[in-house]
C-alpha cells in the first residue's frame, strides 16, 4: 500500500515472495510492471475494488502522508487473508542515522 515505483515490491521479489500487488495513486510512478500489478487506489477509503486477500500487506513509510491513517489501517485490514500480517514502519526522527540519511537522499 502506497507502493511508489515498486522499490519495496522489487526486493519482496528478489525474495521469493509472487503474486505482487502495489497500490498508490499515482500510477504513473509505477515502474515494477515485469513482476506486479498495479491497482490504482487512494489510500484514505475503503479498497473496495480488492478482491483478493494477501497473507502480508505492506505500508512501507506511508501512514505519515495520509490525512486519515484510521482509513489506511482499515483498508489494510481488508485485504488480509485470515491469520494474515499487516506491517507498518514510519520514520524514526530520532535517530541521527535516519535523518542522515533522510538528508542525503
Amino acid at each position: 500500500m502506497g507502493c511508489g515505483p515498486g522499490h519495496w515490491l522489487a526486493r519482496l521479489y528478489k525474495e521469493g515472495f509472487r503474486d505482487l500487488v502495489g497500490i498508490d495513486r499515482r500510477p504513473d510512478y509505477f515502474t515494477a510492471h515485469g513482476f506486479a500489478q498495479f491497482i490504482e487506489a487512494d489510500l484514505t477509503g475503503p479498497l473496495d475494488s480488492m478482491s483478493e486477500q494477501f497473507d502480508l500487506v505492506t505500508a512501507i513509510e506511508v501512514v505519515e502522508h495520509v490525512s486519515d491513517p484510521e482509513a489506511l489501517f482499515a483498508a489494510g485490514a481488508s485485504c488480509l487473508a485470515p491469520g494474515g500480517w499487516f506491517v507498518m514502519t514510519t520514520p524514526n526522527i530520532y535517530s541521527i542515522r535516519a535523518r542522515g540519511r533522510f538528508l542525503v537522499k
